[in-house]
């Protein structure tokens, strides 16, 4: 077999550059701009598996997407508010990893902090969400409850696999 000519190398290179940009801008468009490509479809979800604001729009009539919107904007601020907060203990608990001297006392507080954010942050949202599904009518609260995914364990067969 013979080497590959270097006209046939810059071109293999210049194809290979040209499919890795390509997929490279599929992604981004996907998560930077949150653009739908057919094929790349990922759900939305919210914090503690929540449904997000779209997969809400989504399961909602048209007529009730004021609804929706205007409840959301009631609760932007204060949603917001527990998000800053929850991504600073986060980062809290990413610096008493990294420290040097590393301080074990220093990582449980972190943790015992991120606890309580991640709480207050949920419940927040619960605020939100039961405020808006008070408001709905039953089959738009059934169409809610089918976004929210419930997590089932891992179940054996018989002959020993397990089941998805």
């Amino acid at each position: 077999m013979r080497p590959l000519s270097g006209k046939w190398l810059r071109r293999l290179l210049f194809a290979s550059l040209a499919v890795n940009l390509f997929f490279v801008g599929l992604v981004s468009a996907r998560v930077v701009l949150d653009v739908e490509i057919p094929g790349f479809e990922r759900e939305r979800r919210g914090f503690h598996e929540l449904p997000h604001p779209r997969t809400l729009r989504a399961a909602l009539p048209p007529e009730r997407q004021e609804l929706l919107e205007a409840t959301l904007d009631a609760h932007r601020e204060a949603v917001r508010a527990e998000f800053r907060s929850l991504n600073a203990a986060r980062q809290r608990v990413a610096d008493a990893i990294r420290a040097v001297p590393f301080d074990p006392a220093e990582l449980e507080a972190a943790f015992d902090v991120l606890r309580q954010k991640n709480s207050d942050t949920a419940a927040s949202l619960h605020l939100m969400l039961s405020e808006l599904i008070a408001r709905l009518e039953d089959e738009e609260r059934a169409a809610v409850a089918d976004t929210i995914r419930v997590w089932r364990p891992r179940e054996s067969r018989q002959d020993g696999e397990r089941r998805e």
